[in-house]
């Protein structure tokens, strides 16, 4: 595995079987973080044309706790920044580059309180609600290209604010072959 970094960014590369695996770690708010993880992701993509990138994993948010009036407006913009605007962010970003290849998909990691409420979780949940939404218009709009958007679900009592990106690339042709036989 090698591993780069930044203030913000850090960019980790690891490969297996005919695989490139990237985790990015960056603030997923800041335009050109997610430049630098698409032009890393561009680079690579480049060095080897039967290279494809088939998954974006979104896992970005904050759980931020607290009745409706008791949050300020900070705390829900905070928590729509990094929960919603940064993966639409990182979604129309690296779309171009998923719509390149068949069956590619987008997997957002959301939460429970993106399909029902929760007391004290006012700007959590409507956050993932948006979240929802969005991936529900994204999933038809994709339907020409072949990419799939999936939001599955994130459960861990110890939420902390989550930052990372993955991306998974791979070798079409391989893949392509492997599609073929199964």
């Amino acid at each position: 595995m090698s591993i780069s970094s930044s203030d913000s960014f850090t960019f980790a590369k690891t490969q297996g079987f005919q695989n490139h695996y990237l985790k990015i770690i960056c603030d997923a708010r800041k335009e050109e973080d997610v430049r630098k993880a698409y032009d890393r992701v561009e680079v690579l993509l480049q060095s080897n044309k039967s290279l494809k990138l088939w998954a974006l994993i979104n896992h970005t948010g904050v759980r931020i706790e607290g009745c409706a009036d008791w949050l300020s407006m900070e705390a829900y913009h905070k928590t729509f920044d990094l929960n919603f605007f940064a993966i639409v962010n990182l979604t129309k970003v690296f779309l171009q580059q998923l719509k390149r290849c068949k069956n590619s998909r987008i997997i957002n990691i959301c939460s429970m309180a993106g399909i029902y409420g929760s007391a004290n979780l006012n700007a959590y949940s409507a956050s993932k609600h948006a979240l929802e939404g969005f991936a529900k218009c994204l999933r038809l709009e994709l339907i020409p290209w072949n990419v799939h958007v999936i939001n599955g679900l994130w459960i861990d009592d110890s939420y902390a604010a989550h930052q990372t990106v993955s991306i998974c690339i791979v070798n079409y042709s391989l893949w392509e072959s492997y599609m073929r036989i199964i």
